[in-house]
């Protein structure tokens, strides 16, 4: 027997006895009683009516403990020993309600044959609606309600013709017939039943793992962020504790290539002077980028006369020409705009990106700094600022990956121009702390524009203080 039909059939088993407990309280006591005044009735004595009453009477109790016993212990039982138990179990029960009353048959003067008939069908009915769990165990049953409808007739000394025959049979199979199917819907229905259970307990186990998941998996959220925040507490503080170091290595370096009389020690000064000042700018990129991860940033709210701020970039034309690029600048529409922002933080961004495109742009090169209004109502701005060069580019596959943490281009630009790869994270950053958008087109030989869109509130509609980026 495989697993799902031992499942079933002890399903089935539980609500066929279930049914027989109820039977049980619509019969008892009032059948033993009935089978006794029968048995008073036919043989005319005390005796014999408490004989006819106790007998079944017996029966009906020791079969409901039989019952119990099984209920119980229904996950633990033998069930192939207790199935033919059960074969003989409907018959005895049936066979003993009949008794008493096929006796009285035989009674002198008795000829209530029309009760054991009764009885007979009840059996007949009660089988067909709630039958054994398999044909075999309802053949004796069956063949047992049967015979009082046979019994009768055969006491009356009835002549059975062959239409009794033809009707009797058809009796027979239609008792059959619908046991049968009632057995094979039932069947149906518990092994529906347990494979809907099965889902539900395979559902509730998946909803269980999935929540365990999830919690593990918050967990192991929590520990990487509480990772990453203690790595970027500690390059803050390794980023300040060396950057106060490396401003002696840059004031003694200009020392040395400024005021030294010796041509060959100004030379040397100058090389330690450069490398000193991209060291603290590499400082400088790894200290913000650590403050941003660690929610330390500060954005200040100040007034910033944006002409004004875009003619202190032009420091920038000085730095390019040095490499033979061409700088320009744009910014007519902000002539007079006064606004709230952060101005060391918007100076970052702006020469960030102007730096690189003046690293990117080879000589002959030119790098174009516009600033313009977007939109703007009686309370707010929003500026665009671009920055756009003729040096290398980029393709569109770098592009969506430029303003990743130490992403380049490609190791060719690392290697060749230098760099952390963290400039343009910061520069996002920031843009998104002020509620601004940045992004990148290229196209590779051709140059970069580089943007961002920050939107200010204007000076008049509110006073200049530190804002809590985090």
């Amino acid at each position: 027997m495989t697993t799902d039909e031992d499942a079933i059939l002890r399903r089935y088993l539980l609500s066929w006895i279930e049914f027989q407990d109820r039977l049980f309280l619509l019969r008892f006591p009032y059948y033993p009683l009935l089978i006794g005044y029968v048995g008073w009735d036919a043989w005319g004595n005390l005796s014999a009516a408490l004989a006819s009453g106790l007998v079944p009477a017996i029966i009906e109790l020791a079969a409901r403990e039989w019952r119990k016993t099984i209920k119980r212990e229904i996950e633990t039982i033998d069930l192939e020993v207790h199935l033919r138990e059960l074969a003989i179990y409907v018959g005895v029960i049936y066979l003993m309600l009949l008794l008493p009353l096929i006796a009285a048959l035989f009674a002198p003067g008795f000829k209530q044959t029309f009760l054991v008939a009764c009885l007979a069908a009840t059996q007949i009915a009660t089988m067909c609606a709630d039958p054994p769990l398999q044909p075999k165990h309802a053949i004796l049953a069956a063949s047992i309600a049967l015979v009082g409808f046979v019994i009768p007739p055969f006491a009356a000394q009835y002549h059975w013709a062959g239409i009794d025959f033809v009707f009797f049979g058809l009796l027979v199979a239609g008792v059959v017939s619908l046991s049968v199917s009632q057995m094979n819907i039932r069947h149906d229905l518990f092994s529906n039943i347990i494979e809907n259970e099965r889902h539900v307990r395979e559902k509730q186990l998946l909803v269980h793992e999935l929540s365990k998941a999830k919690v593990e998996a918050e967990r192991e959220r929590d520990r990487a962020e509480e990772a990453n925040r203690v790595k970027s507490s500690f390059l803050a503080m390794m980023s300040h504790e060396i950057r106060t170091p490396m401003n002696a290595v840059v004031g003694f370096s200009d020392l040395l290539a400024n005021g030294s009389e010796d041509e060959k020690t100004r030379e040397y000064g100058g090389y330690i002077r450069s490398a000193s000042h991209n060291l603290l700018s590499i400082l400088d990129d790894v200290l913000d980028f650590s403050k941003m991860e660690a929610d330390r940033i500060e954005l200040e709210r100040e007034r910033l006369r944006l002409d004004d701020f875009m003619e202190s970039m032009s420091f920038w034309a000085r730095r390019a020409g040095d490499k033979q690029v061409e700088f320009d600048s744009h910014y007519e529409t902000l002539d007079g705009l006064i606004v709230l922002g952060d101005e060391g933080r918007l100076r970052q961004i702006l020469s960030n990106l102007i730096s690189n495109a003046v690293k990117f742009t080879p000589e002959g090169g030119r790098v174009s700094l516009n600033a313009f209004i977007v939109s703007s109502d009686s309370k707010k701005v929003k500026v665009r600022f671009e920055v756009a060069d003729t040096g290398i580019g980029f393709s569109d596959d770098v592009a969506r990956k430029l303003f990743r943490p130490f992403v380049q281009a490609n190791s060719a630009v690392s290697k060749n121009f230098g760099g952390t790869g963290l400039g343009l994270a910061i520069c996002s950053k920031l843009v998104s702390l002020m509620d601004g958008e940045i992004g990148a087109t290229g196209r590779e030989g051709e140059g970069a524009l580089f943007w961002f869109e920050l939107p200010f509130e204007r000076a008049e509609c509110g006073g200049a203080h530190a804002v809590d980026a985090a």
